[in-house]
């Protein structure tokens, strides 16, 4: 609905979340979530979502929403994948402490 009533704003937060999207998978390894590998094999991923959400905001016709909407289908699950792939495992302290709670 937004992209009706505030094309402008549509296009700006698009092109916003695909960054944030790019902060957040470095910041899983910085939180000690992941392991660094993840922000390496996510970046092709990451730059070419950054990469189809900066034409969107440029040009703003249905051919490259289209084409950032088909991406995105593939890109979360992957990306979601991958963050299972590279997650780190649990500490023996780690677990003492979800057994309690």
């Amino acid at each position: 609905m937004m992209c009706v009533t505030n094309a402008p704003l549509c296009r700006r937060v698009t092109l916003r979340h695909c960054l944030a999207l790019v902060g957040l998978t470095t910041l899983l390894p910085v939180c000690d979530v992941t392991t660094w590998w993840l922000a390496l094999t996510s970046l092709p991923l990451n730059v070419w979502n950054t990469y189809l959400g900066y034409q969107f905001y440029k040009d703003s016709d249905s051919k490259s929403a289209r084409k950032l909407f088909r991406f995105s289908l593939l890109y979360l699950p992957v990306l979601m994948l991958m963050i299972m792939f590279h997650m780190k495992p649990r500490t023996e302290q780690e677990e003492i402490v979800v057994q309690v709670t």
